[in-house]
């Protein structure tokens, strides 16, 4: 930061009074010129400009004077001066009595001090800075260490670092530049001494950095702009306004300070047609924002005004942050049409005051996603009707301009809480149709059964199988079929445990000793809680997978490539099934057969088509148990 000149040597008000040139004499008298300007030296992005701060990081601004004039002009070295000012500390601190030229900036650009550097290099290390506040300007002064000649057309390069207007007012200011008068400076070959301090002066232009032409504020309605105006409803809105900057925006941060606010007001004039509502509507109105840790609310009572501050731990908005506000027990019996809601908004990122204007529509009808709402404004149907009776003649049609039925509902949905009733009006079920347990019947969100006389035929439950209650016949003097049990067991090499470690009861393992010795089998049940399961795989083994529904376990007979198995269901069959069942045998191996060696247990064995010797195989197996039937089983038997 700069340092300030030291108390002792600061002139005393009113004791420097600097000569102005007039500007039609800058030409012939002014030897040295100054400019500011950001960017390159040989291509600046702009001159004579001073950004207005924001809460990015602010641009290089450089300081170039340069000699105008056709004659040499030299900074004398300090240490040699033949009349050292009065009062100096030290020959290189600079001062308005000890400096080689100084700056002037209007006080009302808000300069901080304490915040502008000189970028260090080996140029700006020759130059001792000083700043002095005084009463009507900000002064800059610079001192040379060592003796500096400036030939015709050469210059100064300076660069300023966080140097920016802190006003929040986009202006045009003067700043000028003085040296002269002080034995410091000489002119021409000769060194004549420039017995008068000489001012030149330049006007600059305050503005916000060029991709912040426009504030970036924008407000949203979360949900329905709509509100009803039956005079009883107390309406609710969220509005929020956020910092939404365009994609090439590169200075997207909106700062904030103590001075910032938000400010909603309502529509008011002398036409009430277009009003949000009366006044004494709005005194019954509470706004809340969303999140009161970084915003201060203000209302006074019977106002209808609400203003929000930030905190002072809330320094800025970046892209996408706002201020989010909840508008609740608004009233309003106003005429239908649009109003307004007022946003206002002051002191926010370096940008001039606005409004932002939310248009808010009064309306006897509210739309609320695909549903409708009268008298309500929150419909949980495709028409809520809130209050009296809704009355229609003739037809009523939903989604149709040609209904063919007193209620025809085409596409979209129709809700009915309770029960339904087709043919009767005393519905026991959800769906009655003729009487009042004969239908459909949801038992629970998961569980659909279709019922006959208050009993179930059929039952279609979640994710297992349905399940029909007498048996199930195709055609009517058909067979009927009690129960269908079908299933797949694969035999391929590349098929592995689906865990490392094999779970296997104790019984089961007593039940089949020699099995267990050499091969691992891994069932259902066995499953600890907690570990993944495929659930259509029910036999896990190397070499060998189960498929299918109603199954218990399978496993392998004896050996590796005994080419027996066994099945186990989760009912097993009694005689009278084993009498009735039908088996169906296909193998998946085309040199291999499958044959049926019982069905309770169910047993098979697969061979080698052409020397009938055992060998592992993959088979399908379908086992049908008809009602009644004089035949017993297809398969083969060993």
């Amino acid at each position: 930061m700069l340092t300030r000149v030291p108390k002792e040597i600061r002139p005393a008000e009113g004791a420097i009074k600097p000569k102005a040139l007039s500007f039609e004499k800058l030409s012939s008298q002014e030897p040295l010129k100054f400019q500011f300007y950001y960017g390159d030296e040989n291509n600046p992005e702009i001159i004579n400009t001073i950004y207005l701060k924001d809460s990015h990081d602010p641009l290089k601004l450089y300081l170039k004077v340069f000699n105008d004039s056709g004659e040499v002009v030299t900074f004398k070295d300090p240490k040699g001066s033949e009349n050292p000012p009065t009062g100096s500390v030290g020959d290189e601190t600079a001062s308005a009595t000890n400096c080689h030229f100084h700056l002037h900036f209007e006080k009302d650009l808000g300069l901080n001090p304490h915040e502008i550097e000189i970028e260090p290099n080996p140029d700006s290390g020759q130059w001792q800075v000083n700043y002095d506040d005084e009463p009507n300007f900000f002064a800059v002064y610079f001192l040379h260490k060592q003796e500096l000649k400036l030939e015709p057309h050469a210059n100064i390069t300076i660069c300023f670092l966080n140097l920016t207007a802190n006003n929040r007012t986009v202006k045009t200011s003067n700043v000028e530049v003085l040296y002269g008068g002080k034995d410091l400076v000489w002119k021409g070959e000769d060194q004549e001494d420039i017995e008068d301090e000489i001012s030149s002066r330049i006007a600059i232009s305050v503005i916000n950095h060029p991709s912040k032409t426009k504030i970036p504020l924008q407000f949203r309605v979360l949900g329905s702009n709509k509100i009803l105006n039956d005079g009883t409803t107390k309406n609710t809105l969220i509005l929020k306004v956020i910092n939404s900057p365009l994609s090439n925006n590169e200075r997207e941060i909106l700062s904030l300070d103590q001075s910032s606010k938000f400010i909603v007001s309502f529509e008011q004039g002398e036409h009430p047609d277009a009003l949000v509502a009366t006044t004494s509507q709005l005194n019954a109105v509470q706004i809340n924002v969303k999140d009161p840790e970084d915003w201060a609310p203000e209302h006074t009572t019977n106002s209808t005004q609400w203003s929000f501050t930030p905190r002072a731990s809330l320094k800025q908005l970046t892209a996408g942050q706002g201020i989010e506000l909840l508008i609740t027990n608004l009233v309003t019996s106003s005429a239908s049409g649009l109003a307004c809601i007022y946003i206002d908004y002051q002191n926010v990122g370096s940008y001039p005051d606005g409004r932002l204007v939310i248009p808010i529509e009064k309306t006897p009808l509210l739309y609320s996603g695909e549903n409708v709402g009268i008298g309500i404004n929150n419909p949980q149907a495709k028409l809520h009707v809130n209050g009296g009776d809704a009355v229609i003649s003739g037809k009523v049609a939903i989604g149709t301009t040609t209904p063919a039925a007193k209620l025809h509902v085409n596409g979209g949905d129709a809700v009915i809480s309770g029960k339904v009733g087709i043919g009767t009006t005393t519905p026991k079920i959800h769906l009655a149709i003729g009487d009042n347990d004969t239908g459909l019947h949801l038992e629970d969100s998961q569980n659909l059964s279709l019922m006959v006389k208050g009993k179930q035929r059929v039952a279609m439950p979640d994710g297992k199988p349905v399940v029909i209650s007498g048996g199930l016949a195709v055609g009517r003097d058909s067979t009927s079929i009690e129960r269908i049990l079908c299933g797949k067991v694969v035999v391929r090499e590349d098929i592995k445990p689906m865990y490392p470690d094999v779970y296997v009861r104790e019984d089961i393992k007593r039940m089949y000793p020699e099995f267990y010795k050499e091969r691992d089998v891994f069932f259902r049940e066995d499953v600890p809680m907690g570990l993944p399961w495929e659930p259509e795989v029910l036999f896990d083994t190397t070499g060998m997978a189960l498929y299918g529904n109603k199954i218990d376990r399978g496993f392998h007979i004896g050996q590796m490539n005994t080419g027996e198995f066994q099945i186990n269901f989760e009912e097993p069959f009694n005689s009278e099934e084993v009498d009735k069942a039908i088996v169906l045998l296909t193998s998946l191996d085309g040199e291999c057969t499958v044959h049926l060696l019982s069905i309770s247990p169910f047993r098979v064995i697969t061979r080698v088509a052409k020397t009938q010797e055992r060998k592992d195989a993959s088979f399908n197996f379908v086992i049908i148990l008809p009602t009644s039937s004089d035949r017993k089983y297809l398969g083969s038997f060993k």
